[in-house]
């Protein structure tokens, strides 16, 4: 009898942890989302280097619990929302006709925070105003005939904009000066983060093996 109410309690006390691991891994003070876009670059661009240029991309942000606020515009380190920073991304050109791919930029860290944050009805982040961070320098794709400085906005107007500078031509181009031919084409969507996976796997684990032992 005694060994019988051992093992309830060592099953029940098992349990309880599996609940635990899993509570912390889907409470976790931060919230990952990313960010995808594919629009076209500037036309008066396309034409100067001849080609039909898109720029698709993805970028990786961390946000703040207080931050995720439903239907609210948050600053970012003021009040509730503490804190978010811009992880890294990729960003790649292409020529649209045919869609062959010129060259690509990664980056990762070391980046200013956003200053300011949309957030949906759902709690989720979708849309961001960020100031310009430079990406590269000395950028040159396949046949582009110059190499240019690559900056990268974010604005909750427009979405993802992107800055091609030349200094030695002193010239710039801007993805936003195109008006309505500018297309965005942005999605978000929450992401998990590898240590709540982690702690959710672990916990999944325990329950499985408490079942195989029951039976």
């Amino acid at each position: 009898m005694l060994q019988i109410v051992k093992s309830i309690g060592s099953r029940a006390a098992v349990t309880a942890m599996a609940i635990v691991l899993m509570a912390v891994a889907t409470s976790a003070q931060s919230k990952a989302f990313r960010v995808r876009f594919d629009p076209l670059f500037n036309l008066a661009f396309s034409g100067a280097v001849g080609q039909t240029v898109g720029w698709r991309g993805s970028a990786t942000i961390a946000v703040d619990n207080g931050c995720l606020v439903p239907n609210s515009i948050q600053n970012v380190g003021f009040g509730p929302c503490a804190s978010a920073s811009l992880d890294g991304g990729l960003l790649t050109f292409y020529d649209t006709v045919p869609a062959n791919g010129l060259g690509g930029i990664a980056w990762a860290g070391l980046l200013p925070a956003p200053l300011q944050l949309s957030i949906d009805g759902a709690g989720n982040v979708d849309g961001m105003e960020y100031a310009a961070a430079p990406l590269t320098g000395n950028f040159q794709a396949f046949s582009w005939p110059d190499a240019y400085d690559v900056a990268l906005t974010f604005t909750l107007a427009d979405g993802p904009l992107l800055t091609l500078s030349s200094v030695p031509l002193d010239t710039s181009y801007s993805s936003g000066e195109d008006g309505p031919a500018y297309v965005t084409k942005v999605t978000w969507t929450r992401i998990s983060e590898p240590a709540s996976l982690a702690l959710a796997g672990i916990a999944l684990i325990v329950l499985g093996l408490l079942r195989r032992r029951r039976r």
